[in-house]
């Protein structure tokens, strides 16, 4: 999770410093029908700035017989009360974001030269209520929309989504696709892959407490939930086979989660940071794999069943967890799988338990005047003679118990 701020953080920076040099070093600009510009060679050209006062623009395709086929970066900066802007056919790049500083802008058309739309391309558009995806654009970059977003319309050719739209849109309350896409649909502002078995990203916006996965579908979509503000309450269906890394990252009002016996794959952090989940069921099969971190940060959970995993991190700074019980059929408790679990004092370890991974038992991260990791006060491992437990307990210096 800190990896994926950093990312957000380092694009936010970027961002900042590329806002600051609108054109090109050194080049010659020239000025045509109420726009800047520098050439390219080749008779083609690349606008650096609208400098004209009308708040409809209309950007042409040539400027002093040179074709227009690059827009620059922050080309509206003289011109704030920009409410509409057309882009020809001509233009082919974006070169970095045209669009900054555009705060009243409410309508864009985009030429059927570009088929991506690139990073935060709309991000500081904070006018920009609803947006329809042009019938010709395939692809869309990361950070495209702007917060203020409320409803969003996959064209027709849209085939992918660098980001999923609701990590960056906490206003965002419906998805609708174009009946002629052949790679998306929506169902109640939800969006889907087209035949509806998974779900590919669900509103930050949308105020529904609950929701009951469709019964077609298999899969929860990598990032779909993704800091969800609304939801409390989600009940899997038989069918739903596979919950992907991060999806349901950072759901902030999700109070219990119970996991059906059918689904065979938690990926990486699938429910890290669900700080309100004061319980958490998983009724796990043999097939089960839940990976590194899919259940760290779960604050107000206090005691668990501890599940077969195949990761570690699992249930790492549960901080409030004090109470585990593991069941015969967990053979190996992976590294880290509880570490950072500070109010964890005694933990009971069964004869079934052959492997006790690195730091998995009794241990946080230390402050940054203390070792990487320190044990926990106080911390004991019940067990039996020879076993897992007892082993664990003597390498690691900790107070072992012995059951007779």
């Amino acid at each position: 999770m800190k990896k994926l701020l950093a990312i957000m953080l380092t694009l936010v920076m970027a961002i900042s410093i590329i806002a600051i040099s609108p054109t090109a070093s050194g080049a010659t600009i020239y000025k045509a029908n109420n726009f800047e510009y520098i050439k390219l060679g080749g008779n083609k050209a690349r606008v650096t700035a609208y400098i004209g006062k009308n708040t409809t623009v209309v950007v042409p395709s040539k400027l002093d017989n040179n074709t227009v086929t690059e827009i620059g970066n922050n080309i509206l900066r003289y011109n704030r009360n920009v409410k509409s802007i057309l882009f020809p056919n001509s233009v082919k790049k974006f070169v970095q974001l045209p669009l900054y500083g555009a705060k009243k802008l409410e309508k864009v058309t985009i030429g059927k030269g570009i088929k991506k739309i690139p990073n935060c391309f709309f991000e500081d558009c904070k006018a920009l209520k609803n947006y329809t995806i042009p019938s010709h654009i395939e692809s869309i970059g990361i950070g495209v929309f702007p917060d203020t977003l409320q409803s969003l319309t996959v064209g027709k050719s849209l085939k992918k989504f660098d980001e999923i739209p609701t990590l960056n849109n906490r206003n965002l309350k419906e998805f609708k696709v174009s009946r002629n896409n052949k790679y998306f649909s929506s169902r109640d502002g939800v969006l889907y892959n087209k035949n509806k078995t998974k779900i590919v990203a669900y509103p930050n916006g949308k105020k529904t407490t609950q929701i009951a996965i469709p019964k077609k579908v298999n899969t929860i979509g990598e990032l779909s939930f993704a800091y969800q503000r609304y939801l409390k309450k989600v009940t899997f269906s038989k069918n739903v086979k596979k919950i992907e890394k991060m999806a349901f990252l950072n759901c902030e009002k999700l109070s219990s989660i119970n996991i059906p016996i059918n689904i065979t794959t938690i990926n990486r952090m699938a429910f890290a940071g669900c700080k309100s989940v004061s319980k958490l069921t998983i009724n796990s099969n043999k097939k089960l794999s839940i990976g590194y971190g899919a259940f760290s940060e779960l604050n107000k959970l206090k005691s668990l069943q501890v599940p077969v995993v195949k990761g570690n991190n699992v249930f790492s700074e549960c901080k409030n967890l004090n109470y585990i019980y593991i069941p015969s059929n967990v053979k190996t408790i992976y590294a880290y799988e509880f570490v950072d679990c500070p109010k964890l004092k005694t933990v009971t370890i069964p004869k079934t338990v052959k492997r006790i991974g690195k730091n998995s038992l009794g241990y946080c991260h230390g402050e940054y005047y203390e070792p990487e990791y320190v044990k926990v006060k106080g911390f004991t491992i019940r067990g039996y003679k020879g076993s897992a437990g007892e082993k664990y307990a003597k390498q690691n210096g900790f107070k072992f118990v012995k059951i007779s």
